[in-house]
């Protein structure tokens, strides 16, 4: 997360600790055998969810809360929960479509409440600051998922 002080500075206000959050949806993607197409494993993952909006993620297990309250990312625990939990089910191959898919719902809600914490976090900081931010820019392959930028 970067501040822009002008045209030719910024601030780094919080980066990762671990891995990009792409990287991450990538290797989850991977880890529910999804058919990718054309676009790759986190364009994959985004479609199948899309396929049914309305999915209900009650049944799904909480994903870790990780480094809440501190201006930093994550991604690398959510990716190893999913791969803990789907070992512990007895493999991605005991799951059907319905859970498969609730599963990758309630994977993206969570790494998107994350991100949206982070970035609130960021904000405070700059109102603490006495920062004016005027505008708020989202960008890389991740930018273009829908349900991120209904969010």
């Amino acid at each position: 997360m970067l501040l822009v002080t002008s045209t030719t500075g910024f601030r780094i206000l919080a980066t990762t600790e671990d891995g990009a959050i792409g990287h991450c949806i990538d290797r989850v993607s991977r880890l529910l055998k999804l058919e990718w197409g054309s676009l790759g494993p986190g364009a994959a993952l985004e479609k199948f969810v899309d396929e049914d909006p309305n999915v209900d993620i009650s049944d799904i297990p909480s994903f870790p809360t990780v480094t809440q309250g501190r201006l930093f990312f994550s991604f690398g625990g959510y990716h190893s929960w999913m791969e803990r939990y789907l070992t512990a089910q007895g493999g991605i191959e005991t799951f059907d479509v319905s859970r498969r898919r609730r599963l990758a719902r309630a994977f993206q809600a969570s790494i998107f409440a994350h991100l949206e914490e982070k970035v609130l976090l960021g904000l405070k900081w700059c109102t603490d600051q006495d920062i004016h931010v005027g505008d708020l820019v989202v960008s890389g392959g991740v930018a273009s998922n829908d349900y991120l930028r209904q969010w």
